[in-house]
This record gives structure tokens, sequence and C-alpha cells, in this order.
């Protein structure tokens, strides 16, 4: 559940260890995806808070395998709630092999 403080507009997230701050908005966060060389378009973004609040981007990047077949590669960005800042890129080993080898 999210709630917001009326007298300071501050957004707040009811997570399993409280009330946490939510500074970064869904769409802020979109156009740091975005602006990455990791996605060129995004499907979902969802907040979860199972190891502290996050949001987790899912979407895709194009690439070429061995300069020759254009492949949509998936990616999953995570960034922090509370800062904005990005966290990691989840991948899967196929995801990683088509990767290495797409320019």
């Amino acid at each position: 559940p999210i709630s917001v403080n009326d007298e300071t507009g501050q957004i707040f997230v009811d997570t399993p260890v409280g009330e946490v701050e939510l500074k970064a908005m869904p769409d802020t966060i979109v156009q740091k995806a975005l602006a990455s060389d990791e996605l060129e378009s995004v499907e979902d973004v969802a907040l979860e808070s199972d190891e502290g609040l996050k949001y987790v981007v899912t979407g895709t990047k194009s690439e070429n395998l061995f300069g020759v077949f254009r492949l949509q590669i998936p990616s999953v960005l995570v960034f922090d709630a509370q800062t904005g800042a990005f966290v990691q890129t989840q991948q899967d080993f196929v995801t990683r092999v088509l990767d290495l080898f797409s320019f």
C-alpha cells in the first residue's frame, strides 16, 4: 500500500520492515533505464520490497548476433527506489551468452 503525506507531499510505501519513503518515481526510473545502454524499450516496471524497496524494469535491446542476425535480447535492470540509483542487471545464462556474441 502507498500513502501520501498531505502536508509534505512525501510518498510512503508499506513494506514488511515498515514505512519507506519513495523518493524516485516510476517515470524517472524509466527515463534512466532508456538512457542506459542496457535497454531500448521498456515492457514493465514493478516495485518490489523483498530485499529493500526497488524498481525492477524489464525490457529489450536490439543486438546483431555475430554482426549478422538481429536479435531482441531481454534485460532486467534493478534501481533503488529510495535513491533512484542503478543497482544491477539481471540476466540468465543464455541471455549473457547471446549478449557476449552480439554487438
